[in-house]
């Protein structure tokens, strides 16, 4: 499911379609606009039962303010929907209007006065409410959610939850030992079954690989009987898709 949900009349299709432009130009991709080609609603689904569903699996749902969607019926059925599940609302007036009642708790963008501070603030606010783009990933809609007794897997970093402070810790040792020195090895213990693989696989290396300045992060693998033989496999192929052969010595 997206994570943000952009809620408008069909009358602002311009400015929505707008809209989810800039924020998948700050990184947020996982973003549902009805009418779009690819990640709207597919032909032939039952467009009401489709928003329902999208609405309940957002965290977030901006709402475009205009003339058009303060007096939708559709509209105000999306924002009472949302209410009621607890989600997060961003009201964002995109013409003139009143704000409809149901939206007076919330503090209004107003996109009409000044539209780059208008958007500065939307970013501010989804990156307070959890939404900020380095810390989210795509997910796979054909992989389980649930992989049971397997561990999770770096494609499943979207649906891993409940080890933040886990994962921060661990990248948080990694950045000190790489700028202050001490141990080059770092070890991560728990009883079997306790989750690592999960942790390092869906958690640490993914937020690692986006840190492109700071490291090189190899693919998990399995040291069996000849390690050695199993690192210098992973380091050939992570160098060689930056281009970099290994040197024979």
């Amino acid at each position: 499911m997206s994570a943000i949900f952009i809620s408008h009349s069909s009358k602002d299709n311009a400015i929505a379609g707008e809209v989810k432009a800039k924020l998948l130009e700050q990184g947020h991709h996982s973003v549902f606009l009805d009418f779009d080609p690819e990640d709207g609603i597919p032909a032939g689904r039952n467009w009401e039962k489709e928003l329902y569903a999208r609405l309940r699996g957002c965290q977030a749902v901006i709402v475009l303010c205009s003339e058009h969607s303060m007096t939708s019926r559709w509209c105000f059925a999306e924002t009472t929907q949302a209410r009621s599940l607890g989600k997060h609302l961003f009201p964002l007036k995109v013409a003139a209007c009143q704000i409809s009642p149901l939206l007076s708790d919330f503090q209004v963008t107003d996109l009409t006065l000044n539209p780059i501070e208008g958007y500065q603030r939307l970013w501010s606010g989804l990156k307070k409410v959890g939404l900020d783009p380095a810390d989210l990933f795509d997910w796979d809609g054909t992989r389980p959610p649930y992989p049971g007794l397997l561990a999770f897997q770096e494609q499943d970093a979207a649906v891993y939850f409940g080890r933040d402070t886990a994962i921060q810790g661990t990248i948080e040792t990694l950045n000190r030992l790489q700028r202050l020195g001490g141990s080059r090895l770092v070890l991560v213990l728990g009883a079997s079954g306790s989750g690592k693989s999960s942790l390092l696989r869906a958690g640490v290396v993914p937020k690692l690989k986006r840190d492109k300045d700071r490291w090189l992060v190899l693919d998990p693998f399995r040291p069996l009987g000849r390690p050695f033989d199993g690192l210098s496999m992973v380091l050939a192929g992570t160098f060689a898709s930056f281009g970099k052969g290994l040197k024979n010595n």
